[in-house]
């Protein structure tokens, strides 16, 4: 059959022609009509492949091709995730809101079963989709342009808060951990600054006991200076009153010597540390100058007695 025969039989059956065609167009109409409509918003996400933390990127550059398509597919597994759906969700706050919960076609119900049904219900009406380059096409349909739109949008920026705290996450909670070491360190910082306060104390009282049993005490020059000088002028008492009595002046300015040492020994033992080569100066000094004081007479009336009566001693020291 040709055109021209075609054509012809068209004509001899044109009102059947008519009558179909227009059945078509009618239940097109009315099927265009009673459907519910569906509006589609689109969103673009550029994902950086590059991980600026890592220090393995920064040495080798170039990324290879496989690693960046899993990387990418990593990207859509995250932005299609619950968590995200569930970010979206709280974001707009579609559990309270009658017309966003009837653009998604769904009824307000229970709090906590509205919300795991409004989350699948986002999964199943967004859609990710790559390509060869670093862009991930999404997209999400619902009956209200105004609300694809909004939550399209909501969709990129959960997607970007939620990989902002995947990466922080773990810098957070090492500096958590620190904290906590550094309450622990700090607590014994305070025991040990404690004891040594109370260790502090308890040196303190005992030097004001004790003076001499002070390791400072113990190795200061001067002060075992002047204790040998005080054990010397104790002998030297105890052989002054084997030869002369307690009642000669020899003996009685020894005691009066012996004294002077023992209250400067004392003096020096409860004196700050600050001064010791000071002091060992004026020691050797002082020693230099004691030396003619405590020389013996020889004179004759200071010898032992021999007779009831002998004359006084004129020699002076």
């Amino acid at each position: 059959m040709n055109l021209r025969q075609l054509l012809r039989a068209l004509i001899a059956r044109r009102r059947v022609f008519f009558v179909a065609l227009g059945a078509v167009v009618l239940a097109a109409t009315l099927a265009s009509l009673m459907m519910p409509k569906s509006y589609r918003a689109t969103v673009s996400l550029l994902v950086d492949t590059r991980d600026e933390q890592s220090l393995g990127d920064a040495l080798r550059p170039l990324v290879l091709p496989q690693e960046r398509m899993s990387y990418l597919q990593t990207q859509v597994d995250i932005l299609t995730s619950p968590k995200v759906a569930r970010a979206v969700a709280q974001e707009l706050r579609l559990e309270e809101i009658p017309g966003a919960l009837a653009a998604l076609g769904m009824k307000r119900g229970r709090a906590g079963r509205t919300e795991e049904l409004l989350v699948e219900v986002l999964r199943q009406n967004f859609k990710a989709e790559t390509s060869q380059s670093s862009v991930i096409q999404a997209s999400f349909t619902c009956a209200d342009p105004r609300w694809a739109a909004a939550i399209a949008n909501a969709y990129a920026q959960a997607y970007v808060d939620t990989m902002l705290e995947l990466r922080v996450a773990p810098t957070r909670k090492a500096a958590a951990w620190f904290d906590e070491q550094l309450k622990g360190l700090r607590a014994n910082l305070e025991d040990a600054q404690a004891k040594l306060a109370r260790a502090k104390l308890a040196v303190q009282a005992k030097a004001t006991q004790h003076p001499e049993s002070i390791p400072r005490v113990v190795d200061n020059a001067f002060v075992q200076q002047l204790k040998g000088e005080l054990l010397h002028g104790e002998e030297k008492l105890q052989e002054l009153s084997t030869q002369y009595g307690v009642n000669h002046p020899v003996y009685r300015r020894q005691i009066s010597e012996n004294q002077t040492l023992r209250t400067r020994l004392q003096t020096e033992m409860r004196k700050p540390p600050g001064s010791t080569r000071r002091r060992t100066m004026l020691s050797r000094r002082a020693f230099r100058g004691r030396r003619p004081r405590t020389r013996r007479c020889s004179c004759a009336t200071c010898s032992p007695p021999s007779a009831p009566t002998r004359p006084r001693c004129s020699a002076t020291s």
